[in-house]
């Protein structure tokens, strides 16, 4: 995504930015914002028919957010006016981990800027930067943007002891109980919880573990385990979802997959 070609006259009103979670699509926001002296706001939870006439009512020049994981799809209906006819005074930019999601009707109206997949040596470096120490084959797989970095760097967490754990549930699950199953919820990061494993990256580390156990121990329990959260993990890009129930009704299909062998 590039901006810097563009002044205040020729910046488009409806901005689409597309990226990975963790990439950065904030960070460009808050550049946008200066480099053209815009209040930015983000409506996201509080997007209405009435907020939108007072945007367009309003006479100083604002950069107005809405993040796509936050609103609905009768929020959309309400976004597309906007992106129809974007107000005078107004620039407004939706946030997106991909175009699938978004109405055709609002896709078509908003100029995309798509953010760019990092490559290994670029997430490599940043994890330097932020001096973790991380498996060269995670990222990439694992580990695919500067986001996915901090959330490790931010939580203060240990990736040997987040290892341990998906070991333990590939090798040992169909050993484990239920309750002892599930006590791995207790461990998850669900709302910035300090000192806790980041969901999200537990499962893709879950995911990328099991297919390569099967790969090379043709280990059957790991390419079920592999399997039933590569369906699940997608859910996960949802926060309107409770990631706690998400996961422990993924947990609970793991652990009956495993021990009873069904699907």
């Amino acid at each position: 995504a590039d901006f810097d070609s563009y002044t205040l006259d020729t910046l488009p009103r409806s901005i689409i930015i597309v990226g990975k979670e963790g990439s950065v699509k904030h960070v460009l926001t808050n550049y946008i914002s200066s480099k053209f002296n815009l209040v930015q706001k983000d409506i996201s939870q509080e997007l209405s028919e009435e907020l939108v006439d007072n945007i367009y009512r309003s006479t100083s020049l604002g950069l107005y957010l809405i993040d796509l994981r936050k609103i609905t799809n009768n929020d959309q209906n309400i976004l597309l006016k906007l992106f129809e006819e974007p107000p005078a005074n107004s620039f407004i930019t939706l946030l997106a981990n991909n175009t699938s999601s978004i109405l055709p009707t609002i896709l078509n109206r908003g100029k995309i800027f798509t953010i760019e997949n990092y490559t290994t040596e670029e997430l490599s470096n940043f994890a330097k930067y932020k001096n973790i120490d991380i498996n060269p084959s995670y990222f990439g797989n694992v580990i695919e943007t500067p986001g996915d970095i901090l959330k490790i760097y931010s939580n203060n967490i240990n990736l040997s002891s987040i290892e341990d754990l998906v070991d333990k549930i590939i090798n040992k699950l169909n050993l484990a109980s239920y309750s002892n199953t599930l006590s791995i919820l207790d461990k998850l990061n669900y709302d910035d919880e300090y000192d806790k494993i980041d969901v999200d990256f537990f499962l893709k580390l879950l995911k990328f573990k099991s297919i390569y156990s099967y790969i090379n121990d043709h280990n059957e329990d790991a390419l079920n385990i592999f399997n039933i959260t590569t369906k699940d993990i997608k859910k996960l890009n949802d926060t309107r979802l409770n990631k706690k129930l998400l996961v422990t009704n993924l947990l609970t299909k793991l652990w009956v997959e495993v021990r009873h062998g069904v699907k």
